[in-house]
């Protein structure tokens, strides 16, 4: 099963992490990546109790994995990139609870839906270093589940549902380390906690791309996205961050 559910994230994910490619002046060139993310999964969501803090480690990710979907693409024409990104995760982990003498563990489902897209512009460009810069926005959906195993009294349950769009500002930068080789850096941030938008949401990833051939190219990091929002007067955040693998395919 652990090895199914690795496969059908490899099979399945693209999306920021999507190197960016530089096109002639004449059409649109497309990049779209698919990579396997062991992300690191930390949640914390305010109880009757307090704060219930759960996380989950990048090595038992896979176990946890009930579903999981992403899917993405780049594309670029002269200074002009548009970027889009999709992913879904669905989670379940239990742990022990520090509040031993009251409730033994904490069980947690986290689902954990994005939908993003950028327009990125082109701010220097020449052989062997690339700088675009833009906007975008963020629509993510969020359900959070927290189930406190009683010992002392009846289990607790708490649940967040939630659904928003978040603006974000947007760099990527990418940088020729040799004839086949290429670093590429991409962030972006915001929320700014305006209308119904988190707190704070930020995304970072970094990828050390290796070109195999004109079409093909293997990559590998790191990405890190984080969220920080309250809703119905209920405090939460999550973070998911981990490394990754990918192959990318050029159209």
């Amino acid at each position: 099963m652990t090895l199914f559910r690795g496969l059908f994230l490899l099979c399945a994910g693209v999306g920021c992490c999507v190197p960016s490619v530089r096109a002639d002046d004449g059409g649109w060139q497309v990049d779209a990546s698919t990579y396997l993310w062991f992300p690191k999964t930390e949640s914390r969501v305010e109880t009757p109790f307090g704060m219930a803090s759960s996380t989950l480690s990048a090595r038992d990710a896979l176990d946890a994995l009930d579903a999981g979907v992403m899917a993405g693409i780049s594309a670029r024409r002269g200074p002009w990139s548009l970027v889009g990104d999709l992913f879904y995760l669905d989670l379940s982990f239990h742990e022990r609870t520090p509040v031993g003498r009251v409730f033994s563990s904490i069980d947690t489902r986290t689902t954990l839906a994005s939908l993003a897209g950028y327009g990125l512009y082109s701010l220097y460009e020449d052989d062997r270093f690339a700088i675009d810069a833009g906007a975008g926005l963020r629509m993510m959906s969020s359900d959070i589940d927290v189930t406190l195993q009683g010992i002392a009294r009846p289990d607790q349950e708490t649940s967040v549902s939630d659904t928003w769009i978040d603006p974000l500002l947007a760099i990527r930068t990418s940088a020729k380390l040799g004839e086949r080789w290429r670093a590429v850096l991409w962030a972006d941030g915001g929320g700014f906690d305006i209308d119904d938008a988190s707190d704070r949401t930020w995304q970072l990833s970094a990828l050390l791309v290796y070109r195999i051939s004109e079409t093909w190219s293997a990559s590998g990091g790191y990405r890190d996205l984080y969220v920080e929002r309250e809703n119905q007067s209920v405090p939460y955040s999550l973070e998911l961050s981990g490394p990754l693998l990918g192959v990318s395919y050029r159209f």
